[in-house]
């Protein structure tokens, strides 16, 4: 039944966690589980299976390493105020997601998610426009080139709320992302202040 409930699978979510929650949205495991969780189990690792291939046949598209066509950011964030475009975007590791949660919430059809991700690599091109502070001095932001984003040890916890059809196939009508970190994340943006010791400085 895991292939047949791929092809009714339609979260609703945010980019930003589409990729790394995606298949924890209906998965659940460990001893004791319900009908439910070992449904979701077999569509979580049926899904794992396809990420770096795909599923042309039921419209789903290769999600490790996923790609994206342009996503505008803005950051506001000390020493930081720009608006970035990323563009050409290929996102690559959720594959290895790992649950360290993942339970029933009781009397509902609904799921309590913990997910960790141990390496996400991101690379695509930038065009920055905004300003930095160095020390006491506001300084221009701007440049165009290639970027790269690393993100070690990401973790998120998440609400699920499930709604199960007449063939008893589950879908996703809310997600909700209670909280998330991450050990470590590293920004590379080549060409910055035009590759100067500025942008150096700023990298």
């Amino acid at each position: 039944c895991g292939a047949a409930a791929l092809g009714h699978y339609r979260p609703k979510m945010n980019l930003s966690w589409g990729l790394v929650l995606a298949a924890a949205l209906l998965a659940v495991s460990g001893a004791g589980a319900t009908e439910l969780e070992d449904l979701a189990r077999k569509i979580t690792e049926d899904f794992r299976a396809i990420m770096k291939t795909g599923r042309p046949d039921i419209n789903m598209p290769v999600t490790d390493p996923a790609v994206v066509a342009k996503v505008p950011i803005t950051v506001k964030l000390s020493p930081f105020d720009a608006n970035v475009i990323a563009s050409n975007i290929q996102i690559a590791g959720v594959q290895a997601f790992d649950f360290t949660e993942l339970a029933q919430i009781s009397g509902t059809n609904n799921l309590a998610i913990e997910v960790q991700v141990p390496d996400i690599n991101v690379s695509g091109e930038y065009d920055i426009d905004g300003k930095v502070k160095i020390s006491f001095i506001k300084v221009k932001l701007n440049g165009q080139g290639p970027l790269k984003l690393a993100i070690k040890g990401l973790k998120a916890a998440a609400t699920v709320d499930l709604q199960l059809n007449e063939d008893g196939i589950p879908s996703v009508t809310a997600l909700k992302v209670n909280s998330w970190t991450y050990d470590q994340i590293t920004i590379q943006l080549d060409n910055l202040f035009d590759g100067g010791v500025m942008g150096k400085t700023v990298n």
